[in-house]
């Protein structure tokens, strides 16, 4: 009596242990995902992947020409600012551009994916998010370190700083990814408004400037921008040591934090108007 009173605390054991293969099982899936993903965008035999790790080099290079035949440039000087500021800003910007783009009806086109069991609309999302992470990341590697062995660029100083930085970026529009994705979904007209907004808002991302630049009477307006934020962290693991950065990682947390939970709000109702089309 007393083993059967107090058998019902063994299946507590077997919750880690289910719960630790439901998540080994849940990174298979993405892992699949993402590898149809790639497929399906770069294929086996184009050079799709190379033009991607090449444009952002061939955009660093053009700065690089110009500034070095512009009159009054210092030439040298100027390079080894301007070409990481074109570099940083061209990543972050292309990763911002690809992932909010394939936000917008992402759950539509994935639900032929639905017939297997283990995968979730958001889960197709997540995929498709990671796999812009990494293969811009792996372009902006690739770019600066030719940059690098060309002494066009300063090494890095600080990597935890650029991984953590570009990761959180990540996170940050994944969040925003979902919500768009959810609205699609729920509100037709949202996508007619996705690239005026995008491009409305370059001048102010943080791209072509740094905080520091800024008159201090505006820089706190630009300092709550979440993007600004991600740039100043992760062009300070490279830049010049000597330079000043002004960056606070709270200012993207807290974004992501709520613009994360309005996302899985809407994921319940986005799932529900899919369902009944």
């Amino acid at each position: 009596m007393v083993e059967q009173r107090f058998s019902g605390f063994k299946p507590d054991v077997n919750v880690g242990q289910g719960l630790w293969s439901s998540l080994r099982l849940q990174v298979r899936v993405i892992g699949a995902l993402m590898l149809r993903e790639a497929m399906a965008r770069y294929g086996r035999e184009n050079l799709g992947f190379f033009w991607l790790v090449c444009e952002p080099l061939l955009l660093s290079t053009g700065v690089m020409i110009i500034w070095s035949f512009a009159e009054g440039t210092g030439g040298r000087g100027h390079d080894s600012i301007m070409v990481p500021m074109a570099l940083s800003g061209y990543a972050t910007l292309t990763l911002q551009r690809h992932v909010v783009s394939r936000a917008v009806h992402r759950f539509r086109s994935s639900t032929p994916l639905l017939f297997h069991r283990k995968i979730r609309l958001i889960d197709c999302l997540l995929a498709s998010n990671l796999l812009e992470c990494l293969s811009v990341l792996a372009s902006f590697l690739v770019a600066y370190t030719t940059l690098y062995l060309f002494d066009a660029v300063t090494p890095i100083h600080n990597p935890i700083l650029m991984f953590g930085a570009w990761l959180l970026w990540t996170w940050y529009l994944f969040a925003c990814g979902l919500v768009l994705a959810c609205l699609s979904e729920l509100l037709e007209w949202i996508e007619h408004f996705v690239g005026p907004i995008m491009y409305f808002s370059i001048p102010i991302s943080g791209t072509f400037f740094l905080l520091d630049w800024i008159p201090q009477e505006y820089r706190g307006y630009l300092y709550w921008s979440p993007q600004v934020q991600i740039n100043e962290m992760f062009r300070s693991s490279f830049f010049p040591t000597d330079m000043t950065f002004y960056w606070d990682i709270w200012y993207v947390i807290w974004p992501a934090v709520i613009i994360m939970a309005i996302g899985l709000y809407l994921y319940d109702y986005a799932k529900l108007a899919i369902r009944y089309e």
